[in-house]
Formats: C-alpha cells, structure tokens, sequence
C-alpha cells in the first residue's frame, strides 16, 4: 500500500498532462510574502513555460479527459469545493469568438434582475484580478491573497500545485462558494472538453458561442475537431444554447448533444425578440448583436431554472430547435447596456494626448480580424473632418496564421492606407504593477516582429516594397517604444491608432495609456 501511494504521487508530480512551471520555487513556503504582491508573485511561478505546452498538446491527443477531470476533482476537494452545489449556479460558455463578450453580457444581465454573480474569464489585460470578478468588479487585492494562499497552502499540503489556469479555475470555484453568489459564469479556457472549467456533473446551462480556428495544435485542424472539443462541456438533461455555426460544426454539435440527450437551441437572431423599448448595445461591434443572442438565452434559462422548485432535464428533441423569443423587459436591456469588456471594439481617448484615439480589438484569429477591421473602417468612414493620420500596431502570437491575418488588414490599405505600421512586441518597457504577468511569458525580442514586417511587404507589388519596408513599417520591441513613435508621428494632425493581433498587445496598451481595468 505505501508504495502505490508514493508510485501515485510520483505520476502526479512527473507525468501530470497538464504543465506547470519547469523550475522549484525559489521562495521557502516560511518566508513567502501572503499578501496580495507574494500571491502574484508566487502565482507566476505556475506560468506554463514553451516546452510545458509543447508536451501538452502532445498529450491532450490521447483520450485523457477522464483523468484530467479526476485531477480537478482531487484539487477541489483538498480546496473543500462542493461540486454539487456549484453545479446548480453554473453557467458554463465555451466557443472561439465571443466567448468573454456573451460571459461577460450573461452576468450583465442577471445582477441587473438582482442576482448575486460571479464571472471567471481569460486572459487578463492588466491585472490577473480581472479574471475572477464578484458583482462585475474585479476581486479586491485583499480577497485575492486570502483565497489564494487559503487554496494553495491546502493543495500543497497533498501534492504540487497546479499550473496557472488551472489554479486560477480551482481559485475561482472556491471565491464563489465562499462569496455565496447566486450565478457562477465560467469561461472555457482552452477547447472545453478537457478545460478545467468542465470539472463539474452538470450546470445550470451551457453554451458554445461562434466557432472558428484557433489553438489548433491542441483543439484540431478542422471545425468538426474543434467543435468535438467544444461541445465536451454538454451534459445529460441540461439546456445548450448555440450560436449558428457552419454545418462541419453544427453536425458534431448535435450528434453529441443527441448521444447524452442534451436539449440543444439555437439562439434566436437579436431583432426577433420584441422589444419594450428601443436600445443600443453597450459592446460596439455589429457581431455583437449575435453574442447578445446567446446571452440573452443563457440568463434567461438560468432565471427559469431559479424560479422553479426543481430541475427538470431537458432532453434531445431530435432536432434543432430556435430559443423561444419573448418580449424584452426593462431588466434585460439595462443588462444589455450596461455591459462593459474592455479590449474589445474598444474607442478609447486620452486627456494627456489630445488629438489622438485608440482603436483596440484583440482580434487574434481569422475571422475576428475580419470584424475587427469592418468595426474600424466604419470608424474612419463616420470621421467628421479631414482624414486622420492612421497608425497600425500589430502583433500575434508565432504560431497564428499571421499572414491572413495581415492579408486582411491589406484590404483596408487598399482603401484608406496607413500611414505607418508599428510591429511591435507585446512587451511593456517596467511595470508598476505585479499583478501584470505580460512580462513573464514574453521575451521582448523582435525577430518574430520582423517576420510580420517583411509578410506585410510582401504582399505589395516589387516596385512598392522598399518604400513599405523603409518608411512605412517600423518594428519595436517594446509598447512603449511604440507609442513614443506614434506620439511623434501625430503631432501635426489628428491621429487614429488600431491596435490589434494579441490581447497581450491590447493589455499593454491599455496599462501604458493608463485604461483602469480594476474599477
């Protein structure tokens, strides 16, 4: 018996598929800081390195949900979650465009119908307590390092600590049960087959928004593969809302949904719900109206599901059925505009730089770039007054498909131009703040910058090229670099800057411009 013990613990420490940091902490637990500073600096020590997610993507091809599910089980009873009762306050959204906007207009709208919520999202832009909010605010710094150490002092005491999200996910659990909320939103990280977020039996309700090719070293190559990730978050007799998806998509969708007898529903368009009175988003972007969809039917479910004294299953139907419209009340639409998600089709102006606006969208895939420059063509076009000077900053991660991306941005060279193009590295000179752990999974090093520089001239006639690659792209390796540049660059007229390609971009920029993401 002792050795099947020390045997179990060792394949928990060596062969554990889900990666954490590749180095001892440094910090003895006696002299570890236990407050908010020690928390993230401790909490960065987790940080999944290259290799770590190299040998995850390795391992998730095997069949391990079963395991990595028992892992999180284990995790969350050394932490005392009850998982049964947060099944019945869950609200569970997995996709790949839209996600944290659908999370993030759920949540909206059940705190406006005076439910106590709790949303856990990913990434963050500024600070990690952005990720785990209680009545739409961020976790204060005090509450972060109390539930930090009370959950990684009690897992410590049985094996090592989890990986970053994962130890987040296990965090978040254990906020809103302590915090008593009424709804726990959860954000799927990766896929949500094999997520840590699916760590539960069931949910109140789940949902899969937009899906599209993103993570496919992990998730697949193709949408069928993707969507067979995706759609591991269904569980038996519980409601799934689903946004259109392409028929490669949708078919793995409903054969999941019909093995488990999941009630499957495609969320009814926007404008087909009547309306108490006219209203605008609050989260610009016309794709928007299609995450409101789904959002609109997760609350809704949820309010139906409280209302009634007990569950009841909802089962496959055999068919594809639309979410029932209603009339939309007051409640709703203050919900709907009141939401706010930073990052995203985001306009932002600076006192300190008069002339000057922000245009941020961490759109990192294909399809989301494709919005994004609808979103800010229709920007410049509505412009009243002379044509602004407009500045490109891009950047993606390596493994992206950087050079559709570009081509797409090409489109809007083709019809307005940019006058300058910042490939700049999603790094931040100093930071003030330690919650900020851009600076820990990013180098700073220019070489990829260059690689997007010369695929963007490459996409120009050889008699344009030199002067793409000689006066109208510049490569940084630092935001703040950047942003000097584009200070100089504007200072005779008015200046528009598109800042897209990463979230890690995004979040630096709003830390340097001083965007406030904790309020």
């Amino acid at each position: 018996k002792k050795l099947m013990l020390v045997l179990g613990t060792w394949k928990r420490r060596v062969l554990s598929p889900y990666p954490r940091m590749m180095h001892k902490d440094s910090t003895h637990q006696a002299t570890r800081r236990k407050d908010f500073e020690g928390a993230v600096n401790q909490l960065n020590t987790l940080q999944s390195n290259a290799a770590a997610i190299l040998k995850w993507r390795d391992t998730r091809t095997q069949d391990l949900s079963a395991s990595l599910k028992d892992d999180m089980i284990r995790y969350l009873d050394y932490v005392s979650v009850n998982r049964d009762l947060m099944s019945t306050k869950t609200v569970h959204v997995a996709g790949t465009k839209g996600k944290g906007s659908t999370c993030c207009m759920t949540e909206s709208i059940l705190r406006s119908h005076q439910y106590t919520t709790g949303l856990y999202t990913s990434p963050h832009l500024i600070s990690v307590r952005e990720r785990i909010r209680l009545n739409g605010k961020p976790i204060s710094e005090d509450l972060f390092a109390r539930y930090f150490w009370e959950c990684h002092d009690a897992i410590e005491k049985h094996e090592p600590v989890p990986g970053y999200f994962r130890f987040l996910t296990i965090m978040a659990f254990k906020v809103f049960q302590e915090e008593n909320v009424d709804a726990a939103i959860m954000e799927v990280g990766i896929g949500g087959r094999t997520d840590s977020t699916n760590s539960l039996d069931s949910a109140v309700v789940t949902g899969i928004t937009t899906l599209d090719y993103d993570h496919v070293e992990v998730l697949g190559n193709t949408l069928g593969k993707i969507a067979y990730e995706k759609v591991g978050i269904a569980k038996p007799g519980v409601p799934m809302i689903i946004s259109p998806q392409v028929p490669e998509a949708l078919e793995v969708i409903q054969e999941r949904a019909q093995n488990i007898d999941c009630k499957l529903y495609l969320a009814s368009p926007l404008d087909a719900y009547n309306k108490e009175s006219p209203f605008t988003l609050s989260l610009s972007g016309s794709y928007q109206c299609v995450n409101a969809s789904v959002a609109i039917a997760l609350a809704n479910e949820f309010i139906n599901h409280k209302k009634s004294d007990s569950k009841t299953e909802q089962i496959y139907s055999g068919k594809l059925d639309s979410y029932p419209t209603f009339p939309l009340s007051s409640t709703f639409i203050s919900g709907l505009e009141s939401a706010f998600w930073p990052g995203r089709a985001q306009t932002l102006k600076i006192e300190s730089l008069p002339g000057f606006q922000f245009f941020l969208d961490g759109a990192h895939t294909i399809e989301s770039m494709k919005v994004c420059l609808d979103w800010f063509q229709e920007k410049v076009a509505t412009h009243n007054g002379p044509k602004p000077k407009i500045i490109l900053c891009f950047n993606c991660k390596y493994e992206k498909d950087s050079s559709s991306m570009l081509n797409i941005l090409k489109n809007f060279e083709n019809v307005h131009g940019f006058d300058n193009i910042f490939f700049t590295a999603s790094k931040l000179l100093s930071t003030h703040d330690h919650s900020n752990d851009i600076t820990n999974v990013l180098d700073g090093t220019t070489s990829f910058q260059e690689v997007l520089r010369d695929s963007w001239v490459s996409l120009f006639p050889e008699g344009e090229q030199a002067h793409q690659k000689n006066h109208v792209c510049h490569v940084y390796p630092t935001i703040n670099a950047s942003l000097d540049a584009a200070k100089k660059e504007g200072e005779e007229r008015e200046t528009f800057v598109l800042v897209t390609g990463s979230l890690y971009l995004v979040g630096g920029y709003l830390e340097i411009l001083g965007f406030n993401t904790t309020q």
